[in-house]
């Protein structure tokens, strides 16, 4: 038997809204750069561009009434 750990979340749309920041932002970007999350974070246009992304999400989520945290775009910076 596998012993798995598995976190419920408190509100499920602000958890997959979370991780669509992650992956959609990091993934539309570096597809197009075609470059790896390393090097968009130190060449300062295409930080700007996952961070512009990052923005757009944020935007699309407040839209539906889904409420981020605050610190959403900084933590998931932070963590890539």
């Amino acid at each position: 038997m596998a012993k798995i750990r598995a976190r419920v979340p408190e509100d499920i749309a602000v958890a997959l809204w979370e991780k669509f920041l992650f992956v959609a932002a990091w993934g539309g970007v570096g597809s197009v750069c075609r470059a790896p999350v390393g090097t968009l974070r130190v060449i300062s246009d295409t930080c700007r561009l996952l961070e512009q992304a990052m923005e757009e999400i944020l935007q699309v989520a407040a839209a539906l009434q889904v409420q981020l945290p605050a610190d959403g775009m900084s933590r998931t910076l932070d963590f890539l």
